[in-house]
Formats: C-alpha cells, sequence, structure tokens
C-alpha cells in the first residue's frame, strides 16, 4: 500500500499530533490538534483532546440564554482548545449539507448545539493555538508534530483519551513504535 505525501503547504483540515519527543510537562502533551485554518501568515489549530466538564447552565448564561430547571443540573464536556483566548467560543461540526468540518463562532449554531439541538456531531471550543508559518514548519520537521489525516471517528466520535492513539494508528504507527533520539526528537 502507498502512502499519500502531504503537503506541508496544505496542513488544513489535517492533524497535528503530539510525538512522544513532547514531554509531559508541555501543555502540548499527547495533544491532538486539528488544523482549521491555513495561511502564508501560519496556522490556526484546536487541540481535540483536552475536555474540560462544565456546567450547561454556566454555558447558557455566559451566551444570554437562561436555563431551565433541568439543564441548570446538566454538565457537558467542553474541549480547551489552546493556550490562546480562552474566552473564545468556537463551535466545530460536521455540516449536514455540505458535509464538511466547520469552525464557527456563530452565536446561533453554539446555542443549538448547547440546547441539544445542533448538529449531531459537533464540539465546543474554548481557545485554540496558532503558530507562525516558519515556527510550524520548523516544529514538524524537529519530529514535534506527526502529520494525520482528520476523519469523524477521531474527530467526532472517539472518546477523547483515545484521540492520540487513533490518531497514530492512523498514520500506521503505534505508540509503542515511536522512536526518540536521545535528543528527545523522533
Amino acid at each position: 500500500m502507498m502512502k499519500k505525501k502531504i503537503n506541508l503547504d496544505n496542513l488544513e483540515k489535517k492533524l497535528l499530533v503530539a510525538s512522544p519527543s513532547i514531554g509531559s510537562e508541555s501543555p502540548f502533551f499527547h495533544s491532538v490538534l486539528y488544523v482549521h485554518k491555513q495561511t502564508d501568515i501560519g496556522i490556526s489549530c484546536i487541540i481535540i483532546n483536552q475536555p474540560v466538564e462544565v456546567s450547561t447552565s454556566d454555558l447558557l448564561f455566559n451566551i444570554g440564554v437562561e436555563p431551565t430547571i433541568q439543564q441548570s443540573q446538566d454538565f457537558q464536556n467542553i474541549l480547551i482548545g489552546g493556550p490562546e483566548h480562552r474566552d473564545c467560543g468556537l463551535v466545530i461540526y460536521r455540516d449536514k449539507s455540505t458535509k464538511s468540518v466547520i469552525v464557527s463562532r456563530c452565536l446561533n449554531t453554539f446555542q443549538s448545539i448547547i440546547l441539544g439541538k445542533g448538529p449531531q456531531k459537533s464540539e465546543i471550543v474554548l481557545g485554540f493555538c496558532s503558530w507562525s508559518h516558519d515556527s510550524i514548519l520548523e516544529e514538524i520537521m524537529n519530529n514535534y508534530w506527526l502529520i494525520s489525516y482528520c476523519n469523524d471517528a477521531i474527530l467526532f466520535n472517539a472518546e477523547y483519551h483515545q484521540r492520540w492513539k487513533l490518531a497514530i494508528n492512523n498514520i500506521g504507527l503505534t505508540p509503542n513504535n515511536i522512536q526518540t533520539n536521545s535528543d528527545g526528537n523522533c
């Protein structure tokens, strides 16, 4: 089976998977990032495997919706998408009509998902990550990040704690067969 070559100038809609050379002290340890935007200047990504549990009523209150008594007792997972702009709420979802993965700040979509009426395949995210074009290329070339193709199984269906391993398996590797050099690079 011939492997597809990934063009580093086109990382959009792919996954960056933290290699074992990124140590446990890093906020990116075992992270899986969905690249949702790439320009000549750099890339913007969302970490898709670092959830936190928050109350539905807090989420609704923060977007100006009065929660019902039932919603006041509910909790849901949201993703910490990265260290930048954690006050920025995003929604990542699969659009029914176009079948595309969409990253949006649309308040109506955000509200619909929280209320259980939005797209079935979706995640609510706070914050994101970004790198300059040269910085991310240098990190990839130094084997800090592995590049994997994105699919719904990883992006929406898998348990959060399984996404890192699945993304590595997606490129024909296992966590046990990724070797690092003495300098930490793969």
